[in-house]
């Protein structure tokens, strides 16, 4: 009965954590361009993916991208190769450590002005990339 109690908590307490999916609600003011007052990034769980971006007071949002995984393998075979077990693990995707993301967005303001942005983070880590305005102006960003 314990047991079974267990395995009912673990499960609920995954089932909670999948639906939120993960936020990164803030933006590094040092690693992220002045204009870019407040930002918010999802991704995993249920709920489609989301960036939004207040650039100079106007909200630019996207939602529903496509989030890429990718490994480049190579490198961690050379880095790993001594220890076939880890690296066994890696490639089979028990081992999500290793696993780099990365997503282009595109965030569209309500009178219709796009930024398109370039986002990459590694498993366990916060988003950072940049946006490009229709008039060409990179604007660096990190999430914490």
């Amino acid at each position: 009965m314990k047991t079974l109690l267990a395995v009912s908590a673990g499960l609920a307490a995954l089932a909670l954590a999948g639906c939120a999916g993960h936020i990164h609600s803030s933006l590094i003011p040092e690693d992220s361009d002045p204009a870019l007052t407040l930002g918010v990034f999802r991704h995993e769980g249920e709920e489609a993916p989301l960036m939004a971006l207040e650039l100079r007071g106007k909200r630019y949002e996207g939602r529903g991208f496509a989030i890429q995984r990718q490994q480049n393998l190579a490198a961690l075979r050379r880095q790993y190769g001594a220890d076939i077990r880890h690296f066994r693990n890696i490639a089979s995707g028990a081992d999500t450590n290793h696993d780099m993301y990365s997503a282009e967005p595109r965030l569209l303001a309500g009178d219709g002005a796009a930024l398109r942005c370039v986002v990459a983070w590694q498993a366990n880590g916060a988003p950072a990339g940049y946006c490009t305005t229709a008039e060409g102006t990179r604007l660096p960003f990190r999430f914490e």
